[in-house]
């Protein structure tokens, strides 16, 4: 491991350092959590000049560097060391500022507002949430489901009533993805314990999209349901609607049949869900394994 860290330094031109450098400079991370510290292989430090170095065993990680920085508010330089003498250091170093990091965690519970800011306003975050909206209003997707789970952060999309998942960010992200879309919708992002719930109004890919952002306290976090609604989406084309070769039938004979000629109507009342029915031709998320429940909310109102 000593020689690929050398290689790795040597690589992406960073310094190399050793576990006495660590345990014998000034540590950094107080204001982290051990367990990111220890899930990432990191090791902020002082050296004797003054300078701010962040010790990594992968220096691609560039989410963990930022993270970092945006918690000591200052750039840092990179320097390699192996993943067992960053683990050694931290157990030395932690080790004797263990009740303070409990009691850290226990504050840190009531969430800093500046904090949550600062963490929903980060690049990494910024990007993640654009990049959900971009693909949920590309594949025509009606909600926008995050969901913390033991394994890891699942993020999935409501796609003709089936959820599919895409992939999705670091669990060390969810807190700060919640709090951007709370932000959005005008929500108190300090409020981890109760559901709310707001709307938001964003343009992706060219198209004004209204949201609607419900957000509820689960065992492993905070998830989130986003459902996006098309206000401009325009007129489509029967042969565009998805339908069977049956059902467009049935729906041309209604439309341009003789029955509706000879009562002389001029009009076609359509009861729907803004956002669309499921394949069973109600309202319904289809999940293996979910309940089923109606889903005919009142979204907008249309001009």
């Amino acid at each position: 491991m000593s020689g690929f860290a050398e290689e790795l330094a040597a690589f992406y031109g960073c310094d190399r350092v050793q576990r006495g450098d660590l345990v014998g400079s000034r540590f950094l991370g107080a204001q982290l959590s051990p367990r990111f510290l220890r899930e990432r292989r990191l090791f902020p430090f002082e050296t004797s000049s003054g300078s701010p170095i962040l010790a990594i065993a992968a220096p691609t990680d560039g989410e963990a560097v930022r993270a970092v920085e945006l918690a000591l508010q200052r750039s840092v330089s990179l320097a390699v060391a192996t993943a067992e003498d960053i683990e050694a250091a931290l157990g030395t170093t932690l080790e004797a500022e263990e009740p303070r990091a409990v009691a850290g965690e226990a504050a840190a519970s009531e969430d800093n507002l500046d904090d949550l800011r600062d963490l929903a306003g980060g690049a990494p975050v910024v990007r993640a949430v654009d990049e959900f909206l971009r693909l949920a209003v590309e594949q025509r997707a009606t909600d926008l489901h995050i969901e913390p789970f033991a394994t890891g952060l699942q993020v999935r999309l409501r796609i003709d009533g089936l959820l599919k998942t895409i992939p999705a960010p670091p669990m060390s992200m969810a807190k700060a993805i919640l709090s951007r879309l709370k932000i959005m919708a005008g929500l108190n992002i300090t409020e981890r314990r109760m559901p709310q719930d707001g709307r938001a109004k964003v343009v992706t890919n060219g198209a004004e999209i209204d949201l609607r952002v419900a957000t509820m306290p689960t065992m492993h976090g905070e998830s989130a349901v986003v459902r996006l609604l098309r206000k401009g989406s325009g007129v489509v084309a029967i042969d565009k609607l998805g339908l069977s070769q049956r059902g467009e039938a049935i729906l041309r004979v209604a439309w341009c049949g003789p029955a509706r000629l000879r009562a002389g109507s001029k009009a076609c009342w359509v009861r729907s869900s803004p956002t669309g029915c499921a394949p069973d031709g109600s309202g319904t998320t289809s999940e293996p394994g979910k309940r089923r429940g109606r889903d005919e909310p009142c979204a907008f109102r249309a001009p």
